[in-house]
C-alpha cells in the first residue's frame, strides 16, 4: 500500500508539473500576441490625421507632449518626433474617441537622448483632451474645450492661452497656467503651482510646493502643507490655508479668509472688498490696507501677542471702528498689526 505522504508528494509534483506547463503556455501566448498588433491598434509612424473626433486621450510615458491649436482644419494631427527605434506610438480609434499610447521598453528610459522624444499634436477647437505623461513634460496651448485634463509625474505641465474647465495635476513637477479663461483645478505633491492672468474659479492643492497667483480674477481656494502662498494683483474671494508656510498678498482687491500655522500672514496695498478673517497660530499678522478707516471694523484676539489697528492698541482683545467691513483676526503667540497704506 502506498504511504499517504508518498501520494501527497506525488500529487504536489503533478500539480507543480501542471502549473509549470500552464505558465509556459501563458508565456508563449503572451509572446505571440505581444508580437502581433491588436485588432484595434495602429502604429503611428509619421504625421497622421484623424477627422471627426470628440475626445482625445494620450498617455505618453517618458515622451513629452506638445499640443497646439489647429488654425484651419477640424482634424487632429498626430506626429511622434525623435522616438528611439524601439519606441512606438499606438492608436486605438473607437468611434469618435481616439486613445494614443507610447509603447517603450522600460530599460530605454535610463539612457540620455540627444533629442527629446515627444508627441506633437495639432487639435481643433471643442475637442475634449486628456494628456498625461510620466517623466515627460506636457504643454497645451491655445485650446478651447468644455473639458481639458493634463497630468505628469516628474515632468512639468504648462497650459497657455486656453479656455474651458481645466484639471491639471503633477507629482514632483511644476505646474504653470497662464492666460486661462475658465475654472481651474490644480494639484501637486512637491511641485510648485503658478497661475497668472487667469479668469475663473480656482481650486489649488499642494503638499510641499509653493503657490503663486498673479493678476488673476475670480474666486479661489488654495491649500498647502509646508508650501508658501503668494498673491499679487488679484481680484475676487480667496480662502487659503497653509500649515508651516507663509501667506503674502500685494496690490490686490479681495475678500479674504486666510489661515496659517507656524507661518505669518502679510499684505501690502491690500483693498478689502468685504468682511475678512485672518488666523495664525505661532505666526504674526501684518496688513497694510488701502481702505479708509471709516470702512472698517476690527475684532482682534491674541493669547500672548500685541494688537494694533489704525492707531488703536491692546494686549489680548481689541475691538475698534464702525465700518461695514469687519476684519477678524486671531493669533496665539503672534502679534497683529493693521495699518493704513
Amino acid at each position: 500500500m502506498n504511504h499517504p505522504l508518498a501520494r501527497f508528494f506525488g500529487t504536489r509534483r503533478l500539480g507543480a508539473s501542471i502549473a509549470s506547463t500552464a505558465l509556459a503556455v501563458i508565456g508563449a501566448l503572451y509572446l505571440l500576441f505581444s508580437a502581433l498588433p491588436a485588432h484595434a491598434l495602429d502604429r503611428v509612424q509619421g504625421a497622421t490625421s484623424y477627422a471627426g473626433l470628440s475626445e482625445l486621450v494620450l498617455e505618453s510615458g517618458p515622451a513629452s507632449i506638445d499640443a497646439r491649436p489647429a488654425k484651419t482644419s477640424d482634424a487632429v494631427s498626430v506626429e511622434p518626433r525623435d522616438f528611439p527605434a524601439e519606441w512606438r506610438l499606438l492608436a486605438d480609434l473607437r468611434g469618435t474617441r481616439l486613445v494614443l499610447r507610447v509603447d517603450y521598453p522600460p530599460h530605454s528610459v535610463n539612457f540620455a537622448f540627444s533629442r527629446e522624444p515627444r508627441v506633437l499634436l495639432v487639435i481643433p477647437k471643442g475637442l475634449e483632451v486628456e494628456l498625461v505623461a510620466s517623466s515627460g513634460d506636457v504643454r497645451l496651448a491655445g485650446h478651447e474645450a468644455g473639458r481639458m485634463r493634463t497630468g505628469a509625474e516628474s515632468g512639468e505641465v504648462t497650459v497657455l492661452d486656453c479656455m474651458g474647465t481645466l484639471e491639471a495635476q503633477t507629482s514632483s513637477g511644476d505646474l504653470l497656467v497662464e492666460r486661462h479663461r475658465g475654472a481651474i483645478d490644480a494639484r501637486t505633491s512637491s511641485g510648485n503651482v503658478g497661475i497668472a492672468h487667469a479668469t475663473g474659479t480656482k481650486n489649488i492643492v499642494t503638499s510641499s510646493g509653493d503657490i503663486e497667483l498673479t493678476d488673476a480674477k475670480g474666486d479661489a481656494e488654495a491649500r498647502a502643507n509646508s508650501g508658501n502662498l503668494s498673491v499679487v494683483g488679484c481680484e475676487g474671494r480667496l480662502a487659503a490655508s497653509t500649515s508651516s508656510g507663509s501667506i503674502t498678498v500685494a496690490r490686490s482687491a479681495m475678500v479674504l479668509e486666510l489661515e496659517s500655522g507656524s507661518g505669518g500672514i502679510e499684505a501690502e496695498e491690500l483693498s478689502l472688498r468685504g468682511s475678512s478673517r485672518f488666523t495664525a497660530s505661532s505666526g504674526s499678522i501684518a496688513l497694510g490696507l488701502l481702505n479708509a478707516a471709516s470702512e472698517l471694523s476690527f475684532d482682534l484676539e491674541s493669547t500672548s501677542g500685541t494688537l494694533s489697528a489704525f492707531g488703536a492698541t491692546a494686549e489680548r482683545r481689541l475691538r475698534t471702528g464702525g465700518g461695514r467691513i469687519v476684519v477678524t483676526g486671531k493669533t496665539s503667540s503672534g502679534n497683529q498689526r493693521y495699518t493704513r497704506r
